[in-house]
């Protein structure tokens, strides 16, 4: 098999697998927005002191609920984007298995947390441009995986969670 052709096979997948990342991330981004709307809408209708604090409300879910809260789903998509980076710090909190819990972060935090696990997530990928995306995936949280199944299950990863905080969303309007 010819390298030059590999390699520009490789980078190509990358190109596309990045580009998947940034509309997934513009969708999310939506998101926030429209919750952002919401708690705006819900802080006049309670009578909440601040849009903040409204958020928080958005944001933290009922004991019980499978789907963990809208603040839990996203906290978890830019931990796992930090594991896949080589930066596991709550990976433990937040892996796949673990226990769904109440998270209420401002919105405005979440923002920034899921910014700057994009930035470390697309270095490393960059990074493995150059490389065999074959290889075991040793410097992530999932180092038995290969490079290209990390990139792979990064790029399924924050739409999955984004259609469960959907999900969160709907029970909240339907059962209150």
């Amino acid at each position: 098999m010819n390298p030059e052709a590999t390699l520009a096979a490789t980078e190509t997948a990358l190109a596309t697998h990045l580009e998947r990342l940034e509309t997934n991330r513009r969708l999310t981004l939506r998101f926030l927005d429209y919750l952002h709307l919401v708690a705006r809408v819900e802080a006049r209708e309670r009578g909440t002191s601040t849009d903040e604090e409204a958020e928080r409300l958005m944001l933290a879910v009922p004991d019980g609920w499978q789907e963990g809260s809208i603040g839990w789903n996203l906290l978890h998509v830019a931990v796992y984007e930090e594991g896949c980076a080589g930066r596991p710090v709550e990976w433990e909190r937040f892996r796949h298995g673990s226990r769904p819990g109440r998270v209420a972060l401002p919105l405005a935090e979440l923002a920034r947390r899921l910014a700057a696990s994009r930035r470390a997530l697309v270095e490393r990928f960059t990074a493995w441009a150059a490389g065999d995306l074959g290889e075991p995936a040793r410097e992530t949280a999932q180092p038995g995986l290969s490079r290209r199944r990390v990139i792979d299950a990064a790029v399924w990863h924050e739409p999955h969670h984004l259609n469960l905080c959907d999900e969160v969303l709907r029970r909240l309007w339907v059962e209150g």
